[in-house]
């Protein structure tokens, strides 16, 4: 409804989590108290040093704001906050291992709908912390926002191409779509008008431009709103519907900009190198909410026995998705940046372990796919790599390049949404994950050639993971009632597959053994550690647990009995890894009167 803020589809958190859960990217700890900032305009209510704040929303009442938050180390835990307007600590609602999100005020403001991460559930939640029951939902299918009335969701379903987004009752019953279109709604809320929903879309997941359209249940289509061009995010409608707030990254970092409805002017409300994300809307109207981070990481290796570690790069830059090369002379990573255009470059890089300059790989007219859904591979001789990009087209198809120099070459050619690269101990054979109609986990020649499907399950079937005999190939299956499982296939006999093990929380392989009897899995509960499982399914036991703290959650430390297992999961003397600093801020920022008065608005 106007007034709220949208959010950014939990289902696609699902799908992340499906990709890239083995990453080491981890949660923890809980919120510290704030300050207000003197100046009548802008207010600084909380800070979360070391980790982030996400999705800010006013009460009905406009008194308090509630956010979540995610930490950046420690368990693996969502918490949900709420802060006085006025000024005064954040109170902790909840906020321990199973972790929640807060998705929207309810009941009129005396609850919160959560979603929660034990049993990836919509549910209610009262403001003094307990769980009240659950709202029905459906399968890959994320509520995003409630209506003024209270009845009904603003819900996007993933539906194995792209994200649709629809309308549904609170009860539950039939999803109304919009729209069903090949292009992907990322975002989403109510208004500006009466049946009216505004959406972001992009053509693909992660693309580098976006557009804002308003769907219009009289003409039942989309109209897009002349916006200047680059990635906008968060719409979020003034409760009169004259006002849109949203982010957009056109001067390089995310900033806040209104849109004003009758006049189609703009203006850009703040500015810096921190992103601001989120704005929600008071009730009245006179107030915007928003979050503000501040990031930064580098390059770090380690040794895989002491977890000693030394820092590879340096400055204000973020370094992201670092992946040691198999003779340990090299760490591959993305580098985001500002661009000279003033917008965000994302690119290719390569440093040496024993230090030195980093080197930036010369992609032509590639851009590299989001650094949420990217991970590179080494070939087995160290001497390419290989990564998902896009070409420019919408699709998004694996290509490798030469780590000496040279043009970057092109390995799959079908259209569509291709990523997650996993070269054959061999060399000859490119595993990856494909996103088209279905999800599934595909291989093709290194060189180029006719691909082969190897995961035949309905859900999200991603990262293959290549046995040493370079045949077979286990990979990680989110079924569409919720469960999640581990198959093993192989090249030869594709048709052989076979369910090796299920769970209601995250399991999810990531090494072989070299006697190849065994896989290493990663399972997510309350703590995260790893596990050996028989690839015939039994004999599960714990060989490492993680430890938070060491090395921003890539540090895992063995069991004497697991010790042996070690080797298998690192597959070297020095792993890499991406760490630093982050801070993220609250704050509410006042925008009365400036309907019709908003040139030279801005707040550095």
């Amino acid at each position: 409804m106007p007034g709220r803020r949208s959010n950014p589809p939990r289902l696609l958190r699902l799908v992340a989590a499906s990709l890239i859960v083995a990453a080491g990217l981890r949660l923890a700890g809980c919120a510290r108290n704030g300050e207000v900032l003197a100046g009548d305009d802008l207010a600084r209510l909380a800070i979360q040093d070391g980790g982030l704040i996400f999705h800010p929303v006013f009460s009905p009442d406009g008194k308090s704001i509630a956010y979540s938050s995610r930490p950046d180390k420690g368990e693996n835990v969502f918490g949900v906050y709420r802060v006085p307007v006025a000024g005064g600590p954040p109170e902790e609602i909840y906020c321990d291992s199973t972790g929640v999100y807060a998705i929207d005020w309810y009941a009129g403001g005396e609850e919160l709908l959560v979603y929660t991460f034990d049993d990836f559930r919509v549910k209610r939640l009262s403001l003094s912390g307990e769980i009240l029951g659950e709202i029905p939902s459906e399968n890959l299918t994320e509520v995003m926002e409630v209506d003024a009335s209270g009845k009904q969701l603003l819900v996007c379903t993933f539906t194995g191409d792209n994200c649709d987004v629809g309308v549904r009752r609170v009860e539950g019953g039939e999803i109304r779509y919009l729209s069903e279109t090949p292009e992907w709604e990322l975002f989403a809320t109510f208004g500006p008008g009466p049946g009216e929903v505004t959406v972001v879309r992009t053509d693909t997941y992660g693309a580098a431009t976006s557009e804002i359209l308003v769907w219009s249940p009289e003409t039942e289509a989309f109209r897009a709103l002349p916006l200047q061009s680059g990635k906008h995010v968060s719409p979020s409608w003034s409760p009169n519907g004259a006002l849109l707030a949203y982010c957009s990254d056109v001067a390089g970092s995310f900033d806040l900009w209104l849109y004003e409805a009758a006049t189609e002017r703009l203006v850009q409300l703040t500015s810096g190198d921190e992103d601001d994300m989120s704005p929600s809307w008071s009730p009245g109207g006179d107030a915007l909410a928003f979050a503000r981070h501040s990031r930064s990481s580098n390059v770090h290796v380690a040794d895989s026995k002491t977890h000693a570690k030394r820092r590879l790069t340096e400055g204000d830059t973020r370094d992201q998705w670092a992946k040691a090369s198999p003779d340990g002379k090299w760490v591959v990573f993305a580098r985001l940046e500002k661009s000279e255009s003033g917008g965000r470059d994302l690119d290719l890089c390569l440093v040496p372990t024993e230090g030195g300059p980093v080197r930036k790989l010369d992609l032509e007219d590639l851009r590299l796919a989001s650094v949420d859904l990217q991970e590179f591979d080494w070939s087995p001789d160290s001497r390419e790599i290989a990564f998902a990009a896009d070409d420019g087209s919408g699709n998004v198809g694996i290509y490798r390049i030469p780590v000496e120099g040279g043009p970057p070459v092109q390995v799959t050619i079908t259209p569509g949404m291709e990523m997650l690269p996993a070269w054959s101990p061999d060399g000859r054979m490119i595993a990856y994950t494909r996103i088209s109609g279905e999800t599934q986990v595909w291989t093709v020649p290194a060189t180029g050639g006719l691909p082969t499907q190897l995961s035949a399950n309905e859900g999200i079937n991603v990262r293959p993971v290549w046995a040493g005999d370079s045949d077979r190939v286990a990979y990680f299956s989110q079924r569409l009632d919720e469960g999640f499982e581990v198959w093993i296939t192989s090249f030869s006999e594709p048709d052989g597959q076979r369910r090796i093990a299920g769970s209601k929380t995250i399991i999810v392989p990531v090494a072989w053994t070299v006697a190849m009897d065994e896989l290493i899995v990663l399972r997510e509960e309350e703590t995260t550690r790893l596990c050996a499982l028989g690839t015939d399914g039994t004999g599960e036991h714990v060989v490492a647990t993680q430890d938070p703290q060491l090395n921003a959650g890539h540090g895992f430390l063995f069991t004497a009995a697991g010790e042996r297992y070690r080797s298998a999961y690192y597959a070297g003397e020095l792993y890499a890894f991406t760490d630093g600093k982050q801070v993220s801020e609250l704050y509410r920022l006042r925008v009365a009167g400036w309907t019709g008065d908003l040139k030279g608005r801005r707040v550095e």
